[in-house]
């Protein structure tokens, strides 16, 4: 299941609806103005703490700045927080796809290889492209077509797509961290797809095609899949989410035989 802020915190509204009065806001529109800027979509960077993150700004108050990251995350801070910004480029745009892969295997390791399939971008174990790569852009276009027989045009994505297989269940929850990691092995959780970081993370449950550790991990990556699909292709709206009874029952549909 995805992991859902709460929707009234996380409803993130146009720029322009917002306030403008802030001293945050104010912050914004004079280093737009200084850039010689009037665009709503000039990437900054902002230094906080010990990262930097890039982006477009796409809501903010004096509370909440909230960002679009460069590589589709999308961030909530805390603007007395913020220790430095510039201008970077007077138009968004996303990482490269060797961008995304270099961010992928840092974050990952030496174990790991980034495989590339339609909309997809696969990280998985070493020697396993051909087990995993293909399965996630085959079920992209599955979930397409569905809509498309059916009078829906959805939107292409807006970043390729990210899919994180990892070697077992202890990568899996390793990769979730600390305290989430040990809700997900009390809950069972085999996979999940964060609305944040815009990424699905499964594992491998190993077993020959057809054993149940195999078909269950094949259920899991629909369930998660259609989330992420569904949320980069205008389905749903990841500024804000719509209930979890609609998110749930979309993935559920298609987790059933013959849909896709």
């Amino acid at each position: 299941m995805p992991n859902l802020p709460d929707s009234r915190r996380n409803s993130i509204r146009p720029a322009r609806a917002l306030p403008t009065t802030t001293a945050v806001v104010s912050v914004f529109i004079a280093l737009i103005g200084l850039c010689g800027g009037s665009k709503a979509d000039e990437m900054i960077e902002i230094a906080v703490a010990n990262q930097t993150i890039e982006g477009v700004p796409i809501a903010w108050n004096a509370q909440t700045v909230r960002m679009l990251g460069r590589d589709g995350r999308l961030w909530e801070l805390d603007p007395a927080e913020v220790v430095g910004f510039k201008k970077t480029a007077s138009r968004f745009r996303a990482y490269s796809l060797s961008e995304f892969r270099a961010s992928l295997l840092r974050e990952l390791g030496a174990d790991y290889e980034v495989s590339g399939a339609g909309r997809y971008l696969v990280a998985h174990p070493r020697g396993q492209r051909d087990r995993w790569a293909e399965r996630f852009e085959q079920f992209y276009r599955s979930f397409v077509h569905f809509f498309y027989v059916r009078g829906f045009a959805v939107r292409q994505p807006q970043f390729p797509l990210v899919g994180i297989v990892c070697k077992d269940r202890i990568d899996f929850q390793a990769l979730h961290g600390g305290a989430e990691a040990e809700n997900n092995r009390s809950r069972g959780i085999d996979g999940s797809y964060n609305l944040a970081s815009n990424r699905i993370a499964i594992y491998d449950a190993g077993g020959a095609e057809n054993s149940p550790g195999r078909q269950r991990n094949n259920a899991v990556l629909i369930h998660e899949a259609t989330h992420q699909i569904a949320f980069n292709t205008g389905v749903h709206n990841r500024y804000s989410p719509p209930p979890t009874w609609a998110v749930e029952g979309l993935a559920l549909l298609f987790e059933a035989p013959g849909i896709h």
